[in-house]
């Protein structure tokens, strides 16, 4: 089940995604014993059975030395795991203590390999990109993929461009306007508004958590900065 349902990134997405939560008009509700309640602003970051289950459960799969043995670790499933260290803040730790494994394993995986091939063409088929691409051709989807494959063979330089370009959109600041949820404080959890300059991987809603956190983020901010 670890392995073959992929249960590690099931339980991060459901983590960032927090179904059991939403917002609306500056106020908080929460799914508890079976309905919707509204809960104090004060109250807002205490955890539900529900978050608790959860983190435990990821706390088990991936620390649990008899589930991780079986579990392939490649880049996809390392960088889906790594956003789930947003939500490990002060807070949350406080709350739970036993997470502090969790944080310190996720920290030694940023800075691990995976076992991913280096050599080779990865190519991934998307339905809805594939019916739109024949949709606009003639020609069978074969054709289209060697005639494709052949222009980036032929052209080292046309596919530096690309690649370029490519890399142009998935920046971070591309990126951020279009994330499901705002970023969350690394040190208090509130919303925040600005990241670490250094990794570009924490967020801070002030100066004065920025300073707060730095003693804890300064190993990795410049292990992080180091790979960027």
């Amino acid at each position: 089940m670890c392995d073959h349902h992929d249960l590690p990134v099931f339980l991060v997405g459901l983590l960032e995604h927090s179904p059991w939560t939403f917002q609306q008009g500056g106020r908080t509700w929460k799914y508890l014993d079976g309905e919707w309640r509204e809960i104090p602003e004060a109250d807002r970051f205490l955890l539900t059975q529900t978050e608790g289950q959860l983190w435990i459960a990821l706390h088990q799969s991936l620390l649990n030395p008899d589930m991780i043995k079986k579990y392939y670790l490649n880049d996809f499933r390392k960088n889906r795991l790594l956003r789930v260290t947003s939500l490990m803040n002060e807070v949350l730790l406080d709350q739970l203590p036993v997470l502090a494994d969790l944080q310190r394993y996720l920290h030694t995986l940023s800075f691990t390999e995976t076992n991913m091939p280096k050599r080779g063409l990865i190519l991934e088929q998307t339905p809805v990109i594939r019916e739109k691409i024949l949709a606009h051709n003639s020609t069978s989807w074969e054709v289209l993929a060697h005639r494709h494959v052949d222009i980036l063979s032929a052209d080292q330089g046309l596919l530096k461009v690309i690649a370029g370009k490519m890399a142009g959109v998935y920046t971070t600041d591309n990126i951020d306007p279009i994330l499901p949820q705002p970023a969350k404080c690394a040190c208090c959890g509130h919303p925040a508004k600005s990241r670490c300059s250094g990794c570009k991987m924490e967020w801070y809603c002030r100066r004065e958590c920025q300073v707060k956190q730095w003693s804890k983020h300064k190993a990795s901010c410049a292990g992080l900065s180091e790979q960027l």
